[in-house]
């Protein structure tokens, strides 16, 4: 059974998300290069994201694919 304790996305131009246990982290570059990050509870987003997030878990965990 998968225990997920780190899941990151990347884009080419190093911007980031990452959900590391009960949290979101998002760092993002500005236009003008300035790095602008945040870090939100999971328990704290709005419904939508948390229930998405929620539904992420349970499929890597349940491993599926669907």
């Amino acid at each position: 059974m998968w225990n997920v304790v780190l899941l990151v996305a990347t884009d080419q131009y190093g911007n980031s998300v990452t959900i590391d246990q009960d949290k979101v982290k998002i760092a993002a570059f500005t236009d003008n290069g300035a790095r602008v990050s945040r870090k939100i509870l999971i328990d704290e987003t709005p419904p939508c994201l948390s229930v998405a997030v929620d539904d992420l878990l349970k499929q890597l965990t349940k491993g599926n694919t669907d």
